[in-house]
């Protein structure tokens, strides 16, 4: 257990308002004055308590970067890719002079193909190289077998993003339509392709095709209607139009692979029909576009600036670009990241840091499991496989216990674009090499030097990379009220993914299977439905609101989260008096903290497309909503009916 800290000064306490009452706009109340006097930096498209620490931790990156410049390195060493790929990234005179050549083989390619088979397999070939396809392929878990892999189909992205851009007609969308259509003229005409309006207008059109087959974010986030498993000597006779024997051979699937998920079974079968319905040639520029389109941010300026303009600028109300070396610390961050994150951790996160945070995961775990023993809706049966599900549960903390190997990549400091498909084919033959073996339970699937936290349903695993173990989320010299009410409330949110309406349908072992008893299940949907309805009365833009179903997951692990890590702080008190500091209680702090960690702005195109597709409900809301469901903040701040935080009671939701 972390030890109680003593200390005079509460580290936050500029950024509160005091003209407003906390018990009517707490988070207004805490973050006030950050609010009034921070303006989102130019070059960013949001700002807040994250975006400060990841600011931070490029920082760090930098140092990393700054030494390895001063270095003698070894060739193929991590420390040579990593550098390599930075070089390659900053050599804008050889990226200017190539222009287009790197990707003409490919262009070439789709000039070659002839017919509706050849169109498919070059998805797959299109597929390894990290261009999007109307058709993605991946190596996943098995949801119902969590100890083998399996190739999964999947639709495919858009160039927008996502298919409500394409349908919806409130006027912003329209206007990004129209938009978006001048953008794909002006990339077209640098690729020279002819009649480039006409082109551009097909291309916005079978895209429109595909967006309305496409399941929704909220069906996306369905398990169990995304799980649909074939033997592939039945996909021919089930799906026709396209040619899967040699579509999977193009995407170098074994032949000794018997089954197949289907994700979106809809969506492949509006997908067939539209291979016949549309012309070859159509389908050929469009896969020109989104290859291009998809390198743009990689190629010579003409290409990047146009790029930048429409998806920064336009898109998400960008006023300048990042600096480029910013922008190649974050292409290794996305390409080579454990490469990376093993420097960045040997330099900024101690063996002891990691030590003190599995001390706070554990104890948190174990008030979490306790809370199962009080629920009220949930009956014994359920509680038992609840509480097996903490009892398997992998924690994994600050780096892996084992590194991944980059020994058969190789990186050239001047060939940015054949760098990135090496490494995508690289990460594609290393997935491939997963079939038929076990699971890899050391595996991470989020780089070390990433803001951010995850958990894994098929691994029944919770993740929390090093960088997130900085201030303003954990210090381990500061007040305890504030690293629970933030380091505390993340963990405990993590947790509480195990048991969203998505993680709560796998068991312990991390397979999709039913734990909870019939009538614990429909309680447990009864509940969530309150919070959907209360999520989104939110209307963050004026026509548009939180999509309660789609943020549902992500809401339950805010509310359940910020609960558990309220009675891990009390019970870390050991029955001691908490400090009073600038006037504020150990608890007034506590949901103190929980609010200013969320404290942030987005510009309007941000807003919009997180609106849409993040399950995430915006910042400011996260940083408000779930207090009005804690009954300690009641008590804490003696919230009483006709305060602008107040909830009745019986409209209060309280799941775990």
């Amino acid at each position: 257990m972390l030890s109680l800290m003593c200390l005079t000064k509460y580290s936050r306490i500029n950024y509160i308002d005091g003209s407003i009452n906390e018990k009517d706009d707490f988070y207004r109340y805490v973050n006030g004055k950050w609010l009034d006097n921070v303006s989102i930096p130019a070059d960013e498209n949001s700002w807040g308590s994250f975006m400060e620490l990841r600011k931070n931790v490029l920082f760090q990156q930098h140092e990393v970067i700054d030494e390895l410049n001063s270095q003698d390195i070894e060739a193929q060493t991590d420390r040579q890719r990593v550098y390599g790929l930075y070089q390659s990234y900053m050599n804008l005179v050889i990226i200017n002079k190539l222009g287009l050549k790197p990707l003409a083989n490919y262009l070439e390619s789709i000039n070659s193909i002839e017919d509706n088979k050849q169109l498919v397999d070059f998805f797959a070939k299109l597929n390894k190289i990290g261009s999007e396809t109307p058709l993605k392929l991946s190596i996943n878990i098995d949801a119902k077998n969590s100890s083998q892999m399996i190739v999964s189909i999947s639709q495919g992205s858009l160039g927008l993003p996502n298919r409500d851009y394409y349908l919806d007609e409130n006027e912003k969308f329209v206007k990004i339509r129209n938009d978006y259509l001048e953008y794909i003229i002006k990339l077209l005409q640098q690729v020279n392709i002819k009649n480039p309006e006409e082109a551009a207008q097909k291309i916005l059109s079978l895209e429109t095709l595909l967006a309305e087959i496409q399941f929704s974010e909220v069906e996306n986030r369905d398990p169990d209607k995304i799980y649909n498993k074939f033997k592939v000597s039945n996909l021919n006779d089930l799906y026709p139009y396209i040619e899967w024997n040699s579509y999977l051979k193009s995407a170098e699937i074994p032949e000794t692979e018997k089954f197949i998920i289907i994700k979106q079974l809809r969506y492949i079968i509006g997908l067939g029909n539209l291979l016949n319905d549309i012309p070859l040639n159509t389908w050929k520029i469009y896969l020109k576009y989104r290859l291009v389109n998809a390198f743009a941010p990689l190629l010579s300026e003409n290409f990047y600036n146009l790029n930048f303009n429409f998806y920064g600028k336009n898109l998400t109300g960008l006023e300048k670009d990042k600096p480029r070396s910013e922008k190649a610390i974050m292409l290794i961050n996305d390409s080579i990241g454990e490469a990376f994150g093993k420097l960045y951790v040997q330099k900024f996160f101690p063996q002891d840091k990691k030590e003190k945070v599995l001390t706070l995961v554990k104890y948190i775990i174990k008030v979490f499991d306790d809370r199962i023993d009080k629920l009220k809706w949930m009956g014994s049966e359920s509680k038992k496989h609840a509480k097996a599900k903490f009892d398997n549960m992998h924690i994994k903390i600050g780096f892996p216990d084992k590194w991944k190997d980059y020994t058969a990549l190789s990186i050239n400091s001047d060939d940015l674009i054949g760098n990135v498909i090496h490494i995508k084919e690289f990460n594609y033959n290393q997935d491939l090499d997963t079939l038929g073996k076990p699971v890899d339970k050391s595996k991470w699937y989020m780089p070390l030097q990433m803001v951010n936290a995850y958990y894994n349903p098929e691994m029944n695993e919770i993740v929390f990379p090093a960088a997130i173990f900085q201030p303003p989320f954990f210090d381990a010299d500061a007040d305890m009220a504030a690293n629970y009410g933030g380091i505390g409330a993340v963990i405990g949110h993590e947790i509480s993914h195990a048991f969203d309406d998505q993680g709560s349908k796998f068991d312990y072992e991390g397979n999709l299977k039913e734990w909870m008893t019939k009538e614990d299940r429909m309680k447990f949907k009864a509940i969530t439905q309150k919070l959907v309805e209360q999520y989104s009365v939110y209307e963050p833009i004026k026509g548009i609101h939180v999509n309660g179903e789609l943020t549902l997951g992500e809401n339950i692990a805010d509310n359940a989260g910020l609960a558990v890590a309220y009675d891990a702080y009390k019970l870390s008190l050991n029955g001691q008096q908490a400090p009073v500091i600038d006037n504020y209680t150990g608890a007034q702090r506590f949901y103190m903290g929980w609010s200013q960690i969320w404290r942030g702005k987005f510009r309007e195109g941000r807003l919009l497309e997180l609106l849409k597709s993040d399950p995430h409900a915006p910042i400011q809301i996260r940083g408000q909503a779930p207090l009005k469901n804690q009954d300690g903040f009641y008590e804490t701040y003696n919230i009483k009916f006709g305060d602008g935080m107040y909830l009745d009671p019986e409209q209060r939701v309280n799941i775990w």
